[in-house]
Order: C-alpha cells, then sequence, then structure tokens
C-alpha cells in the first residue's frame, strides 16, 4: 500500500526551489494556450521537448540564484534531478520512453518567484485558488 510522496518541497534546496519554478512556468504554460488544457483527470500531457525548453528558459532567468552546484551542472543533469523531485513529491509522471510526460494536478498547487531586492511584500486577499505562492530569497537585482 503506497501513502503517497515521501517528500516534500522546502524553499532552500535548489532543486526543490528549480521543481517550485517549473509549477509556475507550467501554470503560465497552460494558462496563456501555450500547451495543452488539462484532462479529465486534471493532468496535463506535455512531451520531454516542452519541458526541455521550459526549463533552459528558468535557467536563463533565475540560474544566478541557484547554488554553485547547480550553476556548473549541464542543463540536461539538473532537468533530471527536477524530475526526480518533482516525481518523488507527487508532482509528475515521466518521462516515459516515448519522450512522454504527464503533470499531475498537484503542481498546480505551487507558485514561487524570487524576491528582488527592495520589492515590497503584498499580501493577497483571499483567493478562491488553493495554490501556495512562495518567494524565494536571493533574487539581488542592485548587484
Amino acid at each position: 500500500m503506497s501513502s503517497g510522496p515521501v517528500t516534500s518541497l522546502t524553499p532552500f534546496g535548489t532543486s526543490d526551489q528549480m521543481a517550485m519554478l517549473m509549477c509556475t512556468a507550467i501554470r503560465e504554460q497552460v494558462s496563456s494556450g501555450a500547451w495543452p488544457r488539462p484532462d479529465t483527470y486534471g493532468c496535463v500531457h506535455v512531451t520531454t521537448e516542452d519541458m526541455n525548453a521550459l526549463f533552459y528558459t528558468l535557467r536563463e532567468h533565475y540560474g544566478e540564484n541557484w547554488g554553485n552546484e547547480a550553476r556548473s551542472k549541464g542543463s540536461r543533469s539538473l532537468l533530471n534531478d527536477v524530475y526526480k523531485k518533482m516525481r518523488q513529491v507527487g508532482l509528475l509522471r515521466g518521462p516515459d520512453g516515448a519522450g512522454n510526460v504527464m503533470i499531475l494536478p498537484t503542481a498546480a498547487r505551487y507558485s514561487a518567484s524570487y524576491e528582488r531586492a527592495g520589492q515590497e511584500q503584498k499580501l493577497a486577499g483571499k483567493s478562491k485558488s488553493k495554490s501556495r505562492t512562495l518567494t524565494l530569497p536571493g533574487l539581488d537585482e542592485s548587484a
């Protein structure tokens, strides 16, 4: 009998941050119509090429905030780490042998961004969405 994911996401691990940023980017892709809408079970079906392109964009934009080890790794290796983390937490299945990835509905619950220097934290009003928004420390644009 399975009891679900045995790990959780934290704002401190680099692979955790990358996974949360991927969740945010996935939501944006679906919302904009660039990716298919969820199926009747709430899952989004994409290809590894879709995920690669999305991850490369995230790495270009946020990579300077990731630790030295992550910055020195190749994108393919980092993306495999993200896949592993997202599978462990219950956010996706795959990729399979045909290059398909199934993003589970739980991924829609996470949203993350990096805090910008001098940016005031805005308190959001009550929302019908049950997503969790997290501001990650570390984006200092004044440097």
